[in-house]
């Protein structure tokens, strides 16, 4: 096994396996990693259709499960998926369906049921949180500086929140939203929705976006240590929020500088490093148009994109 050691200004040694890494890279682009899927098609069909009232099913849930890895992975439409299916029918013998019919089933795909990347029910961790935006529409940045304000026209955007594990950069907890809903209106939400999934946070890092008593006072409520960067000119004062009076003394007391190097804030770029990866994989625009789908079309890239990450984390030593 070929390991590299690192070492940082503090001495910190680790070791990576960079071959290892180097095939989790090649095997995303490797279709026959992805065609293991579709092994057991007749027999998820026939478990499908046994005691279904009605019409039958055609075609099983794993075909539209690969269908959308492929979109996804390879930014397929859902025409170019029928062709890409009318090829690979010739070899593993099936039906290919119509591309509406692909369109209707890969958007009631759970990807997180037949990928569940992490499992962090019985860890202690510490998670990250911030949002980040989407184009609605792939509009070309050079054809507005070219042809000036007639084409500057806003097209609006989805924000995406994320909850990070820091640790992995899995995504615990996601959110859609459009782009007028504040950071910390969603703070609540994903803090909620990742707890059911994790048997205790200990911390809880966000930027300035999430200073708000509510925040704090939830935190504080569920026994969340906040590592959250506070105004400058907060108050001391409790005001209804003990839990970000106490940060707010902290950093007053010891430094900003001191303050993170502490509290180890730091760790909240692993959100930020989630965003861009997500970005890296699947582009900084949406493919879908109705909102509805669009929250189903961010949560598989989720799901897909944290099988990666979690791969990714098995390499470290």
């Amino acid at each position: 096994m070929a390991l590299t050691t690192h070492s940082t200004s503090q001495k910190r040694i680790y070791q990576f396996d960079w071959k290892d890494y180097d095939q989790t890279i090649i095997n995303r682009g490797d279709i026959s990693f992805y065609l293991e899927i579709l092994d057991d098609m007749e027999k998820e069909l026939e478990i499908a259709n046994t005691k279904k009232i009605g019409r039958k099913f055609a075609y099983p849930d794993c075909l539209f499960v690969f269908c959308a890895i492929i979109r996804y992975l390879f930014h397929f439409s859902f025409r170019h998926l029928a062709g890409f299916l009318t090829f690979l029918s010739s070899h593993y013998q099936f039906n290919v369906p119509h591309y509406t019919t692909i369109q209707k089933r890969i958007y009631t795909i759970d990807l997180a049921q037949y990928f569940p990347a992490f499992d962090f029910s019985d860890n202690h961790i510490s998670i990250a949180l911030d949002s980040s935006g989407l184009k609605l529409y792939q509009y070309s940045d050079w054809l507005r500086s070219k042809h000036g304000a007639q084409s500057k026209v806003r097209k609006g955007w989805i924000k995406i929140h994320f909850i990070v594990e820091v640790k992995t950069h899995c995504v615990v907890a996601v959110e859609i939203t459009d782009e007028q809903v504040g950071d910390s209106t969603e703070a609540i939400p994903l803090l909620s929705e990742a707890q059911k999934k994790c048997a205790k946070l200990d911390k809880a890092f966000g930027d300035g976006a999430y200073d708000t008593k509510e925040v704090f006072n939830y935190c504080a409520k569920h026994k969340i240590d906040p590592i959250i960067r506070v105004r400058k000119n907060s108050s001391t004062k409790a005001r209804g929020s003990p839990a970000r009076a106490a940060v707010v003394r902290a950093i007053q007391n010891y430094g900003f500088a001191n303050w993170k190097k502490l509290n180890k804030y730091g760790q909240r770029w692993s959100v930020e490093r989630a965003y861009s990866v997500f970005k890296g994989y699947f582009g900084d625009s949406v493919c879908s148009r109705t909102f509805e789908h669009i929250c189903v079309e961010v949560r598989q890239k989720v799901a897909l994109m944290n099988v990666w990450l979690h791969q990714l984390s098995e390499i470290k030593v």
